[in-house]
């Protein structure tokens, strides 16, 4: 008996749902707070980063550089040093590098603004 369709269709269970989650991140619902909780420290108006990052429209602007930093491990910063309580432990997870990269190669949706 052939196993191969059976473990071929589990893969497309197991992965489908993550594939078609890519799809659906919008800006507002998934990376907003990503940004807030990773970035906004030293990438909003008149600090520390080179650009601010508080908006969608800053963010899909610099989307190709934040992805170039984000992909290599560049940022979020840890060159501070662990004495320094505004860099330390502001490693993005695993799960929102993950996101944010979706979103990106997904187009970079908006989605709704929450009230």
């Amino acid at each position: 008996m052939r196993l191969w369709p059976i473990f071929a269709a589990a893969a497309l269970l197991l992965l489908a749902p993550q594939a078609l989650s890519a799809a659906n991140y919008t800006y507002h619902r998934d990376i907003a707070p990503i940004m807030e909780r990773q970035c906004l420290r030293c990438h909003k108006a008149g600090d520390i980063g080179p650009m601010s990052l508080a908006t969608y429209e800053q963010v899909k602007q610099w989307a190709p550089r934040v992805r170039a930093a984000v992909s290599v491990r560049k940022m979020p910063a840890d060159q501070a040093g662990e004495h320094n309580s505004r860099f330390y432990e502001q490693t993005l997870k695993e799960r929102d590098m993950s996101i944010l990269l979706a979103w990106i190669d997904a187009g970079m949706p908006e989605g709704k603004k929450s009230k």
